[in-house]
């Protein structure tokens, strides 16, 4: 994910200002539209750490909320290095207000040794990440694909009949064409 670059920055000093200026709804609209325009992983922290420092009854569940949101979005982009600083400052921060730290703890990550063989072809050890939400759509899709299989070989041996007769009708077919062009 490239930093921050200029104008990114100058929007970040546009939130900060309306900040100060105690604009909390002009803050969040801005981090909204910042976001669209550059979906970086500290543009989400920070707007989360906003969301905590304001003196309000809901602060920490508005915070939870962006963290949920950023979370889902590194998710679906497939950046699993930034889910995984999301998920520690949202520990962090359920550390700090006395909240439901076990069920961040549910989302982390386990980090999992795994080889791969290089365009030289030696095999190089990496450490990826494996987060549980993942690992339950990966138990899901081999569930699913083992029912196709399944369902392919009855298929493949319940319709040798079926095929057969198609090949048939096939040949009739292609008779009956013959026919016509020979008249």
């Amino acid at each position: 994910q490239p930093t921050l670059d200029m104008p990114e920055v100058l929007w970040k000093a546009f939130v900060d200002f309306e900040v100060a200026q105690g604009e909390h709804e002009r803050a969040r609209t801005l981090y909204q539209r910042l976001l669209d325009i550059a979906d970086h992983v500290r543009v989400w922290l920070s707007w989360a750490r906003f969301e905590r420092s304001l003196d309000d009854a809901g602060a920490a569940e508005n915070a939870r909320e962006v963290y949920r949101k950023a979370g889902a979005r590194m998710k679906m982009a497939g950046r699993r290095q930034e889910r995984l600083e999301v998920l520690e400052a949202w520990r962090e921060m359920e550390r700090e207000v006395g909240g439901d730290v076990e069920a961040v703890e549910r989302l982390m990550p386990r980090r999992v040794r795994r080889r791969r063989e290089t365009p030289g072809g030696a095999l190089e050890e990496y450490v990826d990440l494996v987060f549980p939400d993942d690992e339950e759509q990966g138990a899901r899709f081999k569930l699913l694909t083992r029912a196709q299989q399944w369902k392919q070989k009855k298929a493949g041996s319940g319709s040798d009949s079926d095929s057969d007769s198609e090949s048939d009708s096939g040949s009739d077919a292609e008779s009956d064409a013959d026919a016509a062009a020979a008249s």
